[in-house]
């Protein structure tokens, strides 16, 4: 950077002479070099590492002059960076003029750090110490760097300067906030609108929407007066987006992209199902499976969710043509309930099939009793979707059984006309509970 961008090759040795002071070997001439970065980024990088009013230790000339041991009163241009490292543990700080280029670092054998000061504390007077006393021997005082042809300024959008602005307040920020309303830019930057115009775009590709984008694709955005050179899809820009709109109260938006749907084709096929899209086979008095063959179109497939009367049942991650299976067990009575499927794929193409009606069935569980002694047996039917029961004698406390039969114990039961009900588990919660039965013990 102090070359504006120029690479030229280090040289320990400068001359070489013999015993009579013959130059055996001169290398003190200084190479052209090859140009390692633009001119002009070079050039701008320096810019905004020398820019005093840019810097928290620098700002302030008297503490800046202190903390380098009297390297800023010399009033020489000069590009500085500190850095400190997880923990507190190390810190550097590189700096450089168009003379001299120099790097300090502070750090410990064992990466332990006592520091409690901030490092600029500790590498600026090292730094500055160095530079202070490189410079005061040089002939003439260095200058600032030379501005490369193409290099413009661009000024900002009065609505943007004046909330930006307008948001710039604080005692820490001082002279920060007193920057122009124009910066410098490379030749080849084309400055982005300031707009608070809206737009629909493609959620997936980020670009302007088409008549082929689909509705799911579809999101409207708003510009804003403060926005980034980055797309909303760069893993920065919720950073960048949340700290903007907490400074400057929602100033922030969306960019307006302004290249169109390239992802989406009006002859793309979508998803769709088989000519059996659903399918209903009941397996016992209220249970049942729900099967559903599903066709990849153009794009892989996503999500397939599973509905009744439009009601989530179930979804599952599906990705290329195939069948899932649904076990339910009916919470539905008697009703004729239509039963659907949607089907969404990787670029946001939907469909959903044709209705397919069915009469569920609530579940039901029928008791049989063998009360001939004071121990009675329970049967009950078996539920297939049932972890466990309980058998609920009246006058006594459930008892947890796994069923579907169950012989009462280990107390007997006195004499005398009971009732019994049994629960039926899943997953922990009481899903489904028998009518009421009579028996009597003699």
């Amino acid at each position: 950077f102090s070359r504006l961008g120029k690479n030229i090759p280090q040289k320990v040795i400068l001359r070489i002479e013999d015993n009579k002071g013959k130059i055996v070997q001169d290398n003190a001439k200084i190479e052209e070099g090859t140009q390692a970065i633009d001119p002009q980024i070079a050039y701008i990088i320096n810019d905004m590492l020398s820019d005093r009013n840019a810097s928290y230790f620098r700002i302030d000339r008297g503490y800046a002059n202190f903390v380098t041991n009297g390297f800023e009163g010399l009033n020489i241009p000069a590009a500085m960076k500190t850095g400190t490292t997880n923990n507190i543990d190390n810190g550097w700080l590189m700096g450089h003029t168009t003379k001299y280029a120099t790097g300090v670092w502070i750090g410990h054998h064992e990466n332990t750090s006592a520091n409690t000061l901030g490092f600029e504390n500790i590498t600026a007077p090292i730094w500055g110490e160095f530079m202070r006393r490189a410079h005061e021997r040089l002939p003439e005082k260095p200058g600032a760097w030379t501005r490369p042809d193409g290099i413009k300024d661009i000024g900002y959008d009065n609505d943007y300067y004046t909330k930006v602005k307008a948001g710039c307040t604080g005692a820490l920020l001082g002279a920060i906030c007193s920057y122009p309303q124009s910066d410098i830019y490379p030749s080849w930057y084309v400055s982005v609108k300031q707009t608070t115009e809206k737009a629909v775009i493609d959620t997936i590709s980020n670009k302007l929407a088409t008549e082929c984008t689909p509705e799911k694709a579809k999101k409207e955005i708003t510009g804003g007066l403060i926005r980034p050179e980055i797309t909303n899809s760069d893993p920065n820009y919720s950073g960048w987006a949340k700290s903007i709109a907490a400074r400057y109260s929602g100033a922030a938006g969306g960019g307006i992209p302004t290249e169109k749907d390239d992802l989406h084709k009006c002859d793309d096929i979508k998803p769709d199902f088989g000519p059996d899209a659903i399918t209903v086979n009941e397996l016992q008095k209220g249970v049942y499976d729900i099967t559903v063959n599903y066709v990849q179109g153009t794009h892989p497939l996503q999500t397939l969710n599973l509905k009744i009367e439009g009601q989530i049942l179930q979804s599952y991650s599906v990705s290329t043509t195939g069948s899932v299976t649904y076990r339910y067990t009916s919470t539905i009575d008697n009703l004729d309930s239509a039963i659907t499927a949607e089907l969404i794929d990787t670029a946001l193409y939907e469909n959903t099939s044709a209705p397919e009606s069915f009469t569920f069935e609530l579940p039901e569980i029928e008791v049989t009793i063998d009360a001939s002694d004071d121990t009675p047996i329970f049967d009950w039917t078996n539920q297939g979707f049932a972890d466990n029961y309980e058998v609920c004698v009246s006058t006594q406390s459930c008892v947890s059984d796994s069923g579907p039969t169950y012989e009462w114990g280990p107390d007997p039961l006195p004499a005398g006309d009971y009732t019994v009900f049994v629960k039926v588990f899943n997953s922990g919660d009481e899903f489904l509970r028998s009518e009421k039965f009579e028996f009597t013990i003699l």
